[in-house]
């Protein structure tokens, strides 16, 4: 799964504006906010691309409204979007959005800073020793709490404030300019925790960092609970279902947005208690599936199974009672759509969701890419996502959009590049032949032509 942190300066948020991009939500400090965006990018990259926008776009007009409150006439534009006076940053990992976030806090800078772009590297690559020592406070703090073994909160201010005094007489300006040091030698000198911290600064996204990184997930005060007590105790399934749809129907009254994890807690007769953690793949809508929430008992039944296999036996005791709680749910905005918006691309979109969350294994989302191979003109990956200006674009510069029935001859006066083309060798074992092209221009237009018999032919035209 594709790590991508994004951490907000915001005050006070409520549960579903805090929530509406992720269900995996920290609060870092008083104002500061960390969403995990990785369990929901195929989701959003999803949404935008029915919506035929950019993701980043999508996430930046979700925020603005959820969480900062601007209204729609805020907003008519991308670029009023982007001189909002906000601090957001997403980076690959928690801790190189905590450090430029905190930079931002420090220099008393504002915007959207995401991966890829100058002002990132600059903020990274600049941010202050005061910075780090900041940061380094807080994580330290984390820590303590959580106990890991082997970590003592004052040596590990310690070395932290040793290695600012090497630095200094090293004359490392930065806490980047540590990408100098060897990791070993850190390790050695200043701790395997401080260690840890000056790789994670150098590498920005760092495998290991999932590891020790202090996430500790926010929880919403109250979360939305029922209880059931049966007449009558049973093991059998299908006497189960009217009482666990009864139920999820009285859930999904309460508009909960689309419900990412449920804490199923089972009692039996024999007075034993069996937690089962139920989640899905998709956020998924418990109206769309009023009276008979298919999909919500496919995943029930699933927890069921895994928990007998998990402990090599079968369930004998009756069930006489359970408790559900909702314990993730991703808060879906509403969106505004006009009636031209309501095409067959919603319906599919929720119809590859439900079934998202009823298959045992993920599926995959494949894009067009531009290729001269039709069987390599799709990739389960395309950047940016959603960005179908992109598409068009890169094809119309990359592969030629028209071709001609039959080549042309040409006088060629400029030509661009230079390339082997061979028909697929598994289509017509006759047409394993190569074919020198190239991209030329004639009379103010790009046509993709190629050289035979001592003079070039015109074969296709580029947009």
């Amino acid at each position: 799964m594709s790590s991508l942190i994004l951490a907000l300066e915001c005050d006070s948020p409520s549960e579903d504006q805090i929530q509406c991009l992720s269900s995996r939500v920290m609060q870092w400090s008083e104002t500061v906010w960390l969403i995990d965006l990785g369990p929901f990018l195929e989701y959003w990259r999803g949404e935008a691309a029915r919506q035929r926008v950019n993701v980043v776009v999508l996430w930046k007009m979700i925020l603005a409204r959820q969480c900062f409150g601007f209204s729609d006439s805020e907003l008519k534009t991308p670029f009023l979007v982007e001189t909002l006076p906000i601090r957001v940053v997403w980076a690959p990992s928690a801790w190189q959005a905590v450090v430029m976030l905190s930079h931002m806090k420090h220099a008393g800078e504002t915007g959207w800073i995401g991966p890829g772009s100058s002002r990132f590297l600059g903020i990274w690559k600049g941010a202050s020793w005061d910075v780090w020592d900041h940061c380094c406070t807080e994580i330290v703090t984390y820590w303590a709490g959580i106990r890991p073994p082997r970590f003592d909160s004052s040596k590990v201010n310690q070395f932290a404030n040793r290695l600012k005094i090497m630095a200094a007489r090293l004359g490392m300006s930065t806490p980047f300019l540590m990408a100098q040091l060897p990791d070993a030698g850190i390790k050695r000198r200043f701790g395997v925790w401080i260690g840890r911290l000056c790789t994670w600064y150098r590498e920005g996204a760092n495998d290991a960092e999932s590891d020790y990184f202090p996430w500790q997930s926010w929880v919403a005060p109250v979360g939305p609970t029922v209880s059931r007590f049966l007449d009558t105790p049973t093991l059998i399934w299908n006497e189960l279902v009217p009482e666990l749809v009864a139920d999820l129907d009285g859930f999904a009254a309460q508009r909960l947005g689309g419900i990412t994890a449920i804490s199923w807690r089972v009692r039996f007769e024999t007075d034993e208690t069996v937690v089962l953690d139920i989640g899905f793949r998709s956020p998924h809508s418990l109206g769309a599936e009023l009276g008979h929430h298919r999909t919500a008992l496919v995943q029930f039944q699933a927890a069921v199974q895994s928990f007998a296999r998990r402990n090599g036996q079968r369930l004998v005791a009756r069930v006489v009672g359970w408790q559900i709680k909702i314990t993730a749910a991703l808060r879906v905005p509403p969106q505004m759509m006009t009636l031209f918006e309501l095409d067959v691309a919603l319906v599919h979109e929720q119809k590859l969701a439900q079934v998202s969350n009823q298959v045992i294994v993920p599926l995959l989302r494949f894009g067009r890419v531009p290729h001269w191979t039709p069987e390599l003109g799709f990739s389960e990956l395309i950047a940016p996502i959603g960005d179908w200006n992109w598409l068009l674009d890169t094809s119309a510069t990359h592969r030629p959009l028209f071709f001609l029935n039959s080549p042309q001859p040409i006088i060629v006066s400029k030509g661009r590049g230079h390339e082997v083309g061979m028909a697929p060798w598994w289509r017509d074992a006759r047409m394993c032949t190569e074919r020198h092209y190239a991209k030329v221009r004639i009379g103010g237009k790009w046509l993709w032509a190629y050289w035979d018999g001592g003079r070039w032919w015109g074969q296709g035209v580029y947009g």
